[in-house]
Formats: C-alpha cells, sequence, structure tokens
C-alpha cells in the first residue's frame, strides 16, 4: 500500500497543480454530467455518416468494402478529434497553470497523437463493420449471432492495434527513442509483482460494491453475455460453448484497451511530456467509457491514472490487462447473483 502510495505521490510531485488538476476534473464531472443527462456526446459522432457522391464511377460504387470505408470516415475523424480535442486541451490547461515552455508542442507529439486516435476511431467505427462484411462474403456460419459478433469485433480489433502499434514501434519509436519493451509487454518481477498482487485483492470487491451501489444501472448493462447470447437458452451445452466465446472475445479487447491507453499514451508519449502524460490519458480514458454506467465512467477516470501510474513506474501493461479482465468478468459473474439476491 505504501509502494502504492509512493508510486502516485511521484507522478503528482512532477505533475500537480491545484488550479490545473482542480480544472481538469471539474472539466470531466461536466462532461460527465452533460453526457448523461443533458445530450448523449458518442450517439452524436455515431450518426455522423459521409453521404456517397452519385458521381463516383459505378464499379466503386459497387465495392461494398470501399463504401462502408467511405459511410464510416466521418465517424472516423469525430472520434479522432474529439479525442485528440480532449488531450490537447488537458495539456493546455496545464502549461498555461504551471507555465510552462509548451516545448513538447512540435510534430512528434502531433504526429503521435494522431496516429493513435485516428487507430481508435477505426477500431470504435469500421473494424467491427469491415469484419461482418468479409464474414458474410466468406458466408461463415455463426455470423448472424451477436456474441460471435462481438468476439470477432474484440478479436479484430485487439489485432489490428496491435499490429499497427506493433508496426509503428519498429519502423519508428524504437529508432528515436529507448525502450525496455514494445510499449509495456514485459512481466513484472519482485516488488513490481507484489504492488499487482496487491491491488488485485480490492477488484473483486470494488466490483460487486458497484453492482450493489449502482444497481439500477450496473445490473441493467451486467452481465454483457445475456444481452448478446439470446439464441442458446434451450440447450445447455451450445449456451456454454456461446459464453466461452464471447467471455474469451470479451477478455481479448483488454489487450486492445491497455495498449492503446497505458501503453501507447503513457510509455510513448513520456518520452515527449514526461509524466504529464498521466492526467490527458485518464481524461481521454474517462470519455471513452460513455455509453458504459455511469459509475464505471467515474470510476475509470481515477482507476485509468491509478494503472498509468503504476505503469510509468515499472513499464508493463501486462498485469494492467490481468486487473482489467479480472474486473470485468467479476462483473460478469457477480451480477446475475447480486440479481437474485436483490
Amino acid at each position: 500500500m505504501i509502494t502504492l502510495i509512493k508510486i502516485v505521490h511521484n507522478v503528482l510531485k512532477e505533475d500537480f497543480d491545484f488550479f490545473y488538476y482542480f480544472i481538469i476534473i471539474s472539466f470531466t464531472a461536466f462532461g460527465i454530467w452533460v453526457n448523461y443527462f443533458v445530450f448523449k456526446i458518442e450517439p452524436a459522432i455515431w450518426d455522423l455518416q459521409y453521404k456517397i457522391p452519385n458521381y463516383l464511377p459505378e464499379y466503386i460504387l459497387n465495392l461494398k468494402l470501399v463504401m462502408l470505408i467511405l459511410e464510416s470516415s466521418q465517424q472516423v475523424l469525430g472520434f479522432l478529434f474529439f479525442y485528440s480535442y480532449l488531450y490537447i486541451f488537458c495539456l493546455l490547461v496545464g502549461e498555461l497553470f504551471k507555465k510552462g515552455d509548451f516545448s513538447w508542442l512540435k510534430g512528434e507529439f502531433f504526429f503521435k497523437i494522431f496516429f493513435i486516435f485516428l487507430l481508435l476511431g477505426i477500431v470504435r467505427s469500421l473494424v467491427g463493420k469491415i469484419t461482418i462484411e468479409i464474414l458474410q462474403f466468406l458466408e461463415v456460419p455463426y455470423q448472424d449471432r451477436t456474441y460471435s459478433n462481438f468476439s470477432l469485433w474484440a478479436v479484430t480489433s485487439a489485432l489490428f492495434i496491435f499490429l499497427s502499434l506493433f508496426i509503428f514501434y519498429q519502423f519508428y519509436d524504437s529508432k528515436k527513442h529507448d525502450f525496455s519493451s514494445f510499449y509495456g509487454f514485459l512481466l513484472p518481477k519482485g516488488k513490481q509483482l507484489k504492488i499487482y498482487t496487491f491491488m488485485s485483492y480490492f477488484v473483486i470487491p470494488i466490483a460487486v460494491i458497484f453492482l450493489v451501489i449502482g444497481k439500477e444501472t450496473m445490473l441493467e448493462y451486467y452481465p454483457l453475455f445475456e444481452r448478446h447470447i439470446t439464441k442458446e437458452k434451450d440447450n445447455f451445452l451450445k449456451w456454454l460453448f456461446s459464453l466461452a466465446i464471447f467471455e474469451g472475445g470479451y477478455t481479448i479487447a483488454f489487450v486492445r484497451v491497455e495498449l492503446i491507453f497505458r501503453g501507447f499514451l503513457v510509455l510513448s508519449l513520456v518520452k515527449i511530456i514526461g509524466a504529464r502524460a498521466i492526467l490527458p490519458m485518464a481524461l481521454v480514458y474517462c470519455f471513452a467509457h460513455f455509453g458504459k454506467p455511469i459509475e464505471e465512467c467515474i470510476s475509470s477516470f481515477f482507476g485509468g491514472y491509478l494503472l498509468g501510474a503504476v505503469t510509468l513506474k515499472h513499464h508493463s501493461i501486462i498485469f494492467g490487462i490481468a486487473l482489467h479482465v479480472l474486473f470485468a468478468m467479476s462483473l460478469e459473474l457477480f451480477s446475475p447473483i447480486v440479481k437474485m439476491l436483490l
């Protein structure tokens, strides 16, 4: 516990300014309030759709994949600019209050920011659609079932992010900066392992507390498998098979999440902006949870900050993935039990 406090304290010692943190936390709270009680921000981005012009050649109009990319282009750009704005806004506020020199405002910074949020925009709006189109073209069985669609999106999006960032790392980042591993794919050892083990003790109790306190929203949202597995309830073995596929895909999705938010937005950006990378990452991570229960969205800001601080210290995302999976599976497992008890 003391070690964990020291890790967070070291980040705060380098980055903390009262008015800076107060404004960003207030901005985050205001954004959450707007999204959940006034205006749904994320659906507004989903509603963006490029209208295909009639003057395009017929052979292009007949290419489904091309049309899909064109139709989703505004959604991709919407997510790109939304997340980029949040990240850069947070840093600019920090520099203004801490009287920074803005030396990080250079080409490499903007290149990395736009690159990672472009990838995130593609994952959020395009990868799943392309996967389903390919499956339908190949006439692969089960592609019409929601659990397999979700799992395939989770796997393909994780693979897309992993390969994209691996190529970026090999041909660009590792040639400019020294890294101990590929964006945190490094097993913690010794004292590092003890910190993650200590953190894991709190994951299941926190998940259960969330389910009890936020029963009106959390128990409506979880377990996820209840909303995705609907056709196999009359056959236990088929249901079990479907559950394994769904939860397997759900688990793999957290590789993508941790690789983006703690792997790249912390371990890559820290080479340019130092510990200042933590708070804007937590802000974007919180806003990326819009659509989930409000309790989970609020906690993601503080959880993201804590995981970011630990990742910065130990340069590993492996146990961050494990903790994330443990929390998600706890919600999946205990939500039916809490529903029965309440």
